[in-house]
């Protein structure tokens, strides 16, 4: 018995679909994937961010949000971020008024079923976003921030990488130098 694969969706109809969805599922090349349910501390901790930046942001250009607004990268990923800071003017996705592209700060907790993501594919999409300074990592089991900020080249990765010969992607990589 074989099963039939989930058709793929375009950016609009995962749009549609979210929007009166009652649960929350992120999107990538054609897939809507769901949002992990988070324990209780998780939510304590987004509310405690974002009741504290809120403090800090009022009266100024910049603006928190929670986990309500959906974030689209360049890559095609639209996710749900914990917590964004947008400074200025809301750019969103063309074609929408709900899906935001130009946060400054990003922020996410950590749990026990997203941590490897946040950490790597999900922190690479981040990345591309052009108005993106700082990546903010919370962790949920002890009282641990880490704070990743955006700074001009100071070391050009042509010039770290210069000369060197990687091996191709079919070869076989065993560790070993030359």
């Amino acid at each position: 018995m074989s099963t039939i694969p989930e058709p793929r969706l375009s950016p609009l109809e995962y749009l549609a679909r979210e929007r009166t969805a009652m649960y929350k599922s992120e999107y990538y090349q054609g897939r809507a994937f769901p949002v992990a349910e988070a324990p209780t501390n998780h939510h304590r901790i987004v509310r405690n961010v974002v009741a504290h930046l809120d403090a800090q942001l009022r009266g100024g250009p910049c603006e928190i949000f929670g986990s309500a607004l959906r974030l689209s990268c360049p890559s095609g990923l639209m996710t749900y971020p914990d917590a964004q800071v947008i400074c200025g003017k809301l750019e969103y996705r063309i074609g929408t008024d709900d899906t935001v592209s130009n946060p400054k700060v990003i922020v996410e907790v950590l749990s026990k079923a997203t941590e490897a993501y946040d950490r790597g594919q999900k922190f690479a999409f981040y990345r591309e976003i052009p108005s993106l300074q700082e990546y903010v990592l919370v962790a949920y089991q002890a009282p641990l921030v880490e704070r990743f900020h955006r700074q001009a080249d100071t070391l050009p990765l042509a010039e770290v990488f210069r000369d060197v010969v990687f091996p191709s992607t079919s070869a076989g990589l065993d560790g070993r130098d030359e």
